[in-house]
């Protein structure tokens, strides 16, 4: 096993996504948010392809705070980064030095200790103010997503593979943030998502956090960062259909007035429908872009990875099937209406030709 004084040196990220309107005009959110820079992703020196998006998210970084954590001050770097897609994603930084067992202890902190956590609302807050003219239909969810990213640019003895399993139970207490010690099953199915490029390199992905070990990460980061912002997107979207699933069961059950039958058979929850099913086919396209959009194999493999842990197709299977159902539902609606108009016209046809009868009859 590694010496446990062996000092690591890095950085903790927490990231908390929100959603916050239906899309972002990322020029005009630069312009507002002075000092924003485009989000690229660092250039690594074995992977010149870079995590893109079209369009290119941008970051804001404001001043520094102070906060406690595990018992001790420490300073807080604050940065936002906004999505076109509507979604604003809170990251709160710091860096961390010591051995891997006062790593382990920071991870138990974070978990059992919400003063970090509590600078993220403010600051959110903050960044909506000046973003507000950007942003399309301006909403906040009470929903949010939070995720955890450890960072060191190296580890003793240089090889990361035998370092993760010398230390395999310190690692896995401080990803999950707890420090009683886990069985060896409970350790290979934390441990289980996990990627290598190089024997110094390692990105452990877990469902809450993970452990990325490498000098320049901030593409896997944005990978990262967009995977959780992703869930986010998908939850929000799967509550609405929810919410469209009870307006569109009551709506089955409730009888037109005739002046609907005769001149609005589609009205607006039909209209609603098709928003959202709008809605979710982009969601869709925005779920699957990192792959078509990554040039760098490693960095969509850590994605793929990130999205299999997030289990980002539970989320599409659930979605698929509520819009499946919507639109079996907007079909026996539409067809039930049609029908009873059709029923409606011809009891007024019925009662044209009977009051031309009685009429030519007097």
């Amino acid at each position: 096993m590694s010496d446990a004084s062996d000092v690591l040196t890095g950085e903790c990220r927490v990231l908390r996504a929100w959603d916050i309107g239906k899309s972002v005009d990322l020029v005009e959110g630069a312009r507002l948010l002075q000092g924003s820079e485009v989000l690229s992703g660092a250039r690594r020196p074995h992977s010149p392809g870079l995590f893109h998006l079209e369009p290119q998210p941008f970051s804001w970084t404001a001043t520094p705070v102070v906060a406690q954590v595990g018992g001790r001050e420490i300073e807080v770097q604050r940065r936002a980064v906004v999505y076109d897609f509507g979604q604003l994603s809170v990251d709160l930084h710091f860096e961390v030095s010591g051995p891997l067992t006062a790593w382990r202890d920071l991870g138990v902190a974070l978990e059992q200790d919400a003063r970090l956590r509590a600078l993220a609302e403010p600051f959110l807050r903050e960044c909506l103010e000046r973003l507000g003219p950007a942003i399309t239909e301006p909403h906040l969810s009470p929903l949010y997503e939070e995720y955890t990213v450890f960072q060191v640019p190296a580890v003793p003895g240089g090889d990361t593979e035998a370092w993760l399993a010398d230390n395999a139970q310190l690692v896995v207490q401080m990803l999950r943030g707890e420090a009683l010690r886990f069985s060896d099953a409970e350790l290979e199915a934390a441990l289980r998502q996990r990627l290598s490029y190089a024997r110094s390199d390692l990105a452990v992905i877990d469902w809450a956090s993970a452990l990325v070990v490498e000098p320049h990460y901030s593409d896997i980061l944005a990978v990262l960062d967009f995977a959780n912002s992703e869930v986010l997107g998908l939850r929000v979207l799967d509550r609405s259909l929810d919410s469209a699933l009870e307006a569109a069961e009551r709506l089955i059950r409730t009888r037109p007035r005739l002046w609907e039958l005769l001149f609005r058979p589609q009205d607006k929850a039909t209209q609603r429908l098709a928003e959202l099913t709008t809605a979710a086919a982009a969601e869709f396209e925005a779920v699957n872009n990192p792959l078509k959009l990554t040039g760098d194999e490693h960095l969509a493999r850590i994605y793929r990875l990130a999205a299999e842990r997030f289990q980002l197709e539970v989320y599409d299977r659930d979605v698929e099937r509520k819009l499946q159902t919507l639109w079996n539902i907007h079909g026996v609606f539409h067809e039930r209406t049609m029908a009873q108009r059709s029923e409606w016209l011809e009891w007024i046809i019925i009662l044209l030709i009977a009051f031309e009868v009685v009429k030519s009859l007097l």
